[in-house]
């Protein structure tokens, strides 16, 4: 099971961190510090409301859900403060917390982001991130070699969708149930379902993505018809086969 990170009060107004604060910090060095998680804070729930706007629970800055939420993020941040508070954490924290108590929640959120793969997307170390696409480029173009050309031809590279996919757990762009079974396939399988996924994705979109312009396959990849049928991404997903490594 997950274990491991501290858990939040009872409350959710604190956490059983213990900050790094040694005697020779000075007043200002602390002032800074507040000023800054005060920054992460607005940010966080700014981004609450943006995350899922057609969730009740997201949409109400006064409301026990939205609270939670936005504490569990503000603790992450500080417990991980190398990473911090990166834009599409918030997808993953609450579906876990539609799930999960917030202890919980937050324990799942440090354990999943612990990994190399996750701390280079939300850390926007760029160098790990290229070497991750470049996997991706090489599964992309032996399981849809005709859209890949197409791609290429457009100048259409994986930062253009992959990012906004991969760190909001598919939440930018399919429907909640949908964000729900991609995520569980992380748990069980790691990143590797997020590259099945993807390619899942581009797999039932191909017949138009091969038919469009660089600006309408940005937008279509971006904003994805919410129509899709899960039965149908599920048969995509389960095509796309990945070789042990």
């Amino acid at each position: 099971g997950f274990a491991g990170p501290p858990t939040l009060a009872a409350d959710g107004g604190s956490t059983s961190v213990d900050l790094p604060v040694g005697s020779g910090v000075r007043r200002a060095t602390l002032q800074d510090s507040a000023r800054e998680f005060a920054s992460v804070s607005r940010l966080v729930r700014l981004d609450i409301v943006r995350a899922f706007p057609s969730l009740e629970l997201c949409r109400d800055p006064n409301g026990v859900f939205f609270n939670e939420l936005a504490t569990v993020l503000e603790t992450y941040s500080v417990y991980r403060a190398s990473v911090g508070y990166a834009q599409g954490m918030g997808h993953m924290a609450c579906l876990l917390l539609l799930h999960l108590p917030p202890d919980d929640a937050f324990c799942c959120l440090a354990n999943l982001t612990s990994s190399r793969f996750l701390t280079s997307l939300y850390s926007l170390h760029l160098f790990e991130v290229s070497e991750y696409f470049a996997v991706y480029d090489v599964l992309f173009a032996e399981h849809l070699p005709a859209l890949f050309a197409h791609f290429r031809r457009l100048e259409i590279q994986p930062e253009h969708y992959l990012l906004g996919w991969f760190s909001s757990v598919f939440c930018q762009v399919l429907p909640l149930a949908a964000s729900c079974w991609v995520f569980d396939g992380l748990v069980a399988e790691g990143e590797q379902f997020l590259f099945r996924t993807a390619l899942g994705i581009l797999k039932i979109f191909e017949s138009k993505l091969l038919r469009v312009s660089f600006e309408d396959c940005v937008y279509l990849l971006k904003h994805l018809p919410q129509d899709v049928e899960h039965a149908t991404l599920t048969i995509a997903v389960q095509l796309i086969t990945m070789s042990p490594s």
